[in-house]
């Protein structure tokens, strides 16, 4: 019932290394384009999945390039301050078909601004309608919950990234090339991660998949990697999921903490790994459910901790715990005999006139 998701899961190794590998080739003609540009302000416009890739990849854009990035969704771009021709914009869509980035794109190109689009079809309505185009390198993917082709946008947003940055002389190949080992390194983990990850849920998808929603909590670059794992399972198990960043949680959430609530603890940093273990105590004295998974270090584990294989970067923890949320979607909707492969509603999209 899942067998589509399972399988662009397994395929997903092979599309990171790709287009690392052709990541010259890939962004080569947008480069070409930004020659004797620099901008000063970059937007990353994108819904859903789109959208978590970009948070996923904004804080590398501001490491690699010192230049402010916002994520921004296609309805909420409010009022921009910068001119035209200092602002960089690419709109994210892995099928390029979505209606509100298609809006957004029209109304930013009437004001002046130069669009790129960013997808996995070429020849898709956003690709023709912007002014310049970045292939994300990740094949077909028919099913709705996005997979590979959420990580293959992250990946390609961290490669246009890099360009940008040797382009504008911010990076040197040398200093680029540790970015590209320390992906490399967390991509030759990826296998054994995913098997760990059907390990894992295989022990304990009855008790997951029989709550009535689920909370995720994160921090830093683990904040995006929660948004996107909380959509992917409302999207296959058809139940409400909410994610919260670390600290705003603790600030005040913690009322929600009872009986019958599943937790699920994302720690991007090796001192918030042990602080969430021991708030995941706290919440388990207090009849919560909960589950660590990290690639970071933990002084203590117990059965209800994934450890994964990472590189010890954090821009690498989109490719190492992102994976659980895949996996736990698959098997989770074939426990609740859920054919996530097919779309609920086929006929939704057209209806309600969201997909061109």
């Amino acid at each position: 019932m899942a067998e589509k998701m399972k399988q662009y899961i397994e395929e997903q190794p092979g599309v990171w290394a790709g287009i690392l590998e052709e990541r010259e080739a890939l962004t080569g003609p947008f480069l070409e384009r930004m020659k004797g540009r620099r901008a000063s302000r970059i937007v990353l416009l994108g819904s859903g999945s789109s959208m978590n890739a970009s948070l996923a990849a904004k804080e590398l854009f501001e490491e690699l390039l010192g230049v402010e990035t916002r994520v921004l969704m296609p309805t909420r771009m409010g009022h921009w301050f910068s001119e035209p021709e200092d602002t960089l914009v690419i709109a994210v869509s892995q099928s390029g078909r979505s209606t509100s980035t298609m809006y957004a794109v029209r109304d930013l190109q009437a004001k002046g601004y130069e669009v790129t689009a960013m997808t996995s079809d070429g020849d898709s309505p956003l690709a023709k309608a912007c002014d310049g185009h970045i292939l994300i390198g990740c094949g077909q993917e028919s099913v709705g919950p996005k997979t590979k082709g959420m990580t293959a946008t992250v990946l390609t947003l961290y490669v246009t990234a890099m360009g940008l940055a040797k382009l504008w002389g911010e990076k040197t190949e040398a200093e680029l090339d540790v970015y590209v080992d320390n992906l490399k390194l967390s991509f030759a983990y990826a296998s054994e991660n995913t098997e760990k990850c059907y390990e894992f849920c295989g022990r304990h998808v009855t008790k997951m998949a029989s709550y009535p929603h689920f909370t995720w909590v994160s921090d830093g670059e683990g904040y995006a990697v929660g948004m996107e794992s909380a959509l992917k399972v409302l999207e296959t198990l058809y139940v409400p999921a909410f994610c919260y960043e670390f600290e705003e949680y603790l600030h005040g959430v913690n009322n929600t903490i009872g009986q019958g609530e599943c937790y699920f603890w994302i720690p991007s940093t090796d001192e918030n790994a042990d602080r969430m273990a021991r708030l995941r105590r706290f919440c388990g004295e207090k009849g919560c459910d909960g589950y660590l998974i990290t690639s970071k270090s933990l002084t203590e584990t117990d059965e209800k901790t994934l450890c994964l294989k990472g590189s010890g970067m954090w821009y690498t923890q989109p490719f190492e715990t992102m994976i659980f949320a895949q996996v736990l979607s698959a098997v989770g909707s074939e426990e609740k005999r859920i054919d996530c492969d097919k779309p609920k509603f086929p006929e939704f999209y057209q209806f309600m006139n969201t997909k061109l």
